[in-house]
């Protein structure tokens, strides 16, 4: 929930996103933790809207 306040948005919004990002094998989630699988399609996705 802290991190759907940070960014703007609903916690249930947040998780399907989440759970779509997933399913699409951009992210895999393992343990509660988020892994990045495919870096450059999430650039894309994110249109140079990535905080580093």
């Amino acid at each position: 929930m802290d991190i759907a306040d940070l960014i703007g948005t609903s916690y249930r919004h947040l998780n399907r996103v989440i759970h779509k990002l997933s399913k699409e094998g951009i992210i895999q989630r393992k343990k509660g933790s988020l892994y990045i699988k495919d870096i450059q399609r999430l650039k894309k996705l994110a249109d140079g809207n990535i905080y580093e």
